[in-house]
């Protein structure tokens, strides 16, 4: 019986030994696994602080970037010459631990980024369409029609929205329109505060303001060029479409001042004896005195006469100065007394071929002329004058042409795309800077006018930068090799 009895209670005993092998192999399950979700959060966390580090380094290397661009643009001021766009330096830049890149359009090439900053005096100030140039000259007649996308009552609308009355201009829309739609508002009957604003206009639709360039990073990207296979829908023409927001600007202005920051000698109507000193002293300055002679006395002769300047161009061609003499003076002179604070100039050596051909005289054939015949400026040549129209157009067509034209931007959009160092994040900003304030002494940086977050609109450059950065390359690796392609 006792025999029998062992051998009943060795199963129950290795029963109970395997149900326990069980109970704990369960606990080391369950704890094995609240070790890897815990190691997984635990991992997350590890990232998302590392994402968060990455992105408030992209946005302080941004910031830093933009403080480099307005002391690059001070320091050229400080020696007395008109900003350029290749003045800054704009690819792969490092700054900190990450780097930067200054993107902006190439007019000449859809294909490709261009880089360095945007001049604003390459663009169509919405001002200026209901300002004359010059305050008190005529009202400047640019041929907005020229434009891709405009049409006589958009640019009717465009008007209207800006003029302080209620008359409606043929094919225009004033107060009683929008105030008839189905979310009524006001019209504005001011100047707009950003371009964006133009989306209140009727008729501007997003696709007339912002184009196909979707990320505006200039160049006409995949998604870009495919109908409406993908966002945004475009004609797939293989030709970027980059909107109006590409060709207007509220900012430029011009304050009537030389390069140097001096005050410009009045042209026009030069007949007291004060103001002919003025203008023979700045001459001999410059050209000498025997020369200046001879060309202070045929300004005279044709001031004398009353006869206005139609622009500063025509000094040029009334003294018979040479070309070099009219690069030495050109800047220290203006037409009339209230040609200062001067919205609207055109950019010679900044406009595309849109804005060209909407100047008053100018036709498409002559846009294109001027682009190909467009000095390029090498290394650190200071912007010339714009003398070399006469060659392109005419001296009677360049004379008239000049009187809304000038060599140099004062304004500039700055578009700043930075990467952290280790290619995580990025951030990219678009600013406004405005270099009259140092030219005019008031301060030793030029003024932040506009600043806008665009890393939303997604990372614009070729995806192999991140990648390289990603990888085992360093900050100084990635510099050097992206800033060697653009050379």
């Amino acid at each position: 019986m006792k025999h029998l009895f062992l051998d009943n209670s060795r199963p129950r005993y290795f029963a109970q030994r395997g149900a326990a092998y069980v109970v704990a192999l369960l606990v080391t399950t369950v704890l094995a696994g609240f070790v890897l979700v815990f190691a997984r959060e635990m991992r997350v966390s590890t990232d998302q602080s590392a994402n968060q580090v990455s992105q408030i380094q992209a946005q302080w290397i941004a910031q830093g970037a933009l403080e480099a661009v307005r002391g690059d643009l001070a320091s050229v001021i400080a020696l007395g010459q008109a900003p350029r766009l290749d003045q800054v330096d704009a690819q792969a830049q490092q700054l900190g631990d990450g780097l930067f890149w200054l993107i902006r359009p190439d007019h000449t090439d859809d294909s490709e980024i261009a880089f360095g900053i945007q001049g604003e005096g390459g663009k169509i100030n919405l001002g200026a369409l209901i300002t004359p140039v010059g305050n008190g000259g005529a009202l400047p007649d640019f041929d907005l029609l020229e434009l891709p996308g405009m049409d006589e009552n958009l640019a009717a609308a465009i008007i209207d929205w800006q003029d302080p009355d209620e008359n409606v201009s043929p094919g225009g829309a004033e107060a009683a329109y929008y105030l008839s739609r189905e979310t009524p508002y006001e019209i504005k009957n001011g100047g707009l505060e950003t371009v964006g604003e133009m989306r209140y206009i009727r008729d501007v639709t997003q696709a007339l303001l912002y184009g196909e360039d979707a990320n505006r990073n200039g160049k006409l990207d995949p998604n870009e060029d495919d109908g409406s296979a993908n966002t945004p829908d475009d004609n797939a023409d293989g030709q970027l479409d980059r909107g109006f927001i590409d060709h207007f600007t509220i900012y430029s202005n011009d304050p009537g001042l030389s390069d140097s920051g001096e005050e410009k000698i009045t042209l026009d109507v030069v007949t007291s004896a004060q103001e002919r000193n003025a203008l023979s002293a700045f001459l001999a300055t410059h050209v000498g005195e025997e020369r200046a002679a001879e060309l202070a006395a045929r300004s005279f002769a044709r001031t004398g006469s009353n006869s206005s300047y139609v622009s500063v161009l025509e000094f040029m061609t009334v003294t018979e100065a040479t070309e070099e003499e009219f690069e030495l003076v050109h800047d220290g002179l203006k037409r009339l007394d209230n040609d200062e604070n001067i919205e609207g100039l055109i950019d010679v050596y900044h406009a595309s071929e849109d804005v060209f051909a909407t100047l008053p005289g100018l036709d498409p054939g002559d846009a294109r002329a001027l682009i190909n015949a467009r000095p390029d400026l090498e290394n650190d040549e200071p912007v010339r004058n714009i003398s070399w129209i006469i060659d392109v157009l005419g001296e009677e067509k360049a004379i008239e042409a000049a009187r809304y034209m000038t060599h140099r931007s004062l304004q500039f959009t700055v578009d700043i795309v930075a990467l952290s160092g280790d290619g995580r994040s990025f951030c990219r900003l678009r600013a406004v800077l405005d270099c009259t304030p140092v030219l005019e002494g008031d301060t030793t940086l030029p003024r932040i006018l506009y600043v806008q977050d665009v890393t939303a609109l997604g990372w614009p450059l070729d995806e192999s930068i991140r990648e390289t950065l990603r990888g085992d390359a360093t900050p100084e690796e990635v510099a050097a090799i992206y800033s060697e392609a653009s050379n």
